[in-house]
């Protein structure tokens, strides 16, 4: 593949924009593919795919409404935001930062959301937040070690499937629709102490809880199918529809 950085050919088309009025740099556009090397802050713009391969990003990647991002073997040494956008894929990716920083925010976004490795067979980190609200489509979070909180909240008409995270605070799976939804093999509260919450959710063929643990409770209220599993702990045990699940 074309490369952007270092003196190589750059495969896609670059323009600057300002992000804000407080930005103190402009930010890049992200029409294509960059492989290698480091960049600071991404912006990408409405029906575009940026595609990052092996690439440290020294700063924030947008992805505007219809926009896609996809990255691989990637750092980003700041935010990632989306509203709207059709796919966010970030595949063996390291989201860093701690505080303002580090946190993954995705809205609205149209279709399938990754976060994860290829295959789930490493250990990717979030500094801080993955927080994914009122999306549509499939979402698929595994083998994270999150900082802070995974808030999966809103999502309309998608499977969703949590599996082999570590999760510093707490793990939100509310009000959210779909054929199904499973949460494996997460570790939750070790830092700070927080709950798995599963509250609200409808789903037609299963809401599946295995082999959890969460150094705080496991609650369960208002779903639609009842939550079914086995093998979770929870030091204060388990709540409402999850009493018997824990």
């Amino acid at each position: 593949m074309k490369r952007l950085f270092g003196g190589l050919i750059a495969a896609i088309a670059i323009t600057f924009v300002m992000i804000g009025p407080a930005q103190a740099a402009p930010a890049t556009q992200c029409t294509g593919t960059i492989t290698g090397g480091t960049t600071g802050s991404l912006v990408v713009p409405s029906g575009a795919t940026c595609t990052l391969d092996g690439v440290t990003v020294n700063g924030n990647i947008r992805i505007m409404s219809g926009g896609a991002l996809i990255t691989d073997d990637s750092t980003i040494n700041g935010n990632v935001r989306g509203d709207g956008a059709r796919t966010v894929q970030l595949i063996d990716t390291d989201v860093v930062g701690t505080g303002t920083t580090g946190n993954i925010t995705l809205t609205g976004t149209t279709g399938k959301i990754v976060i994860g490795s290829e295959g789930c067979v490493v250990d990717p980190a979030v500094g801080n937040n993955i927080t994914l609200i009122d999306n549509e489509g499939n979402i698929a979070i595994c083998f994270m070690t999150v900082g802070e909180t995974i808030n999966v909240q809103g999502t309309d008409d998608g499977r969703i499937g949590i599996h082999d995270n570590v999760v510093g605070n707490s793990l939100l799976v509310q009000d959210n629709t779909g054929s199904r939804i499973t949460l494996t093999n997460n570790d939750v509260g070790s830092t700070g102490g927080g709950s798995i919450n599963v509250d609200n959710n409808t789903t037609t063929l299963k809401l599946n809880l295995t082999n959890n643990h969460t150094a705080n409770a496991l609650n369960c209220t208002g779903n639609v199918l009842a939550p079914t599993g086995s093998g979770n702990t929870a030091d204060n045990g388990g709540h409402g529809q999850c009493v018997d699940l824990a």
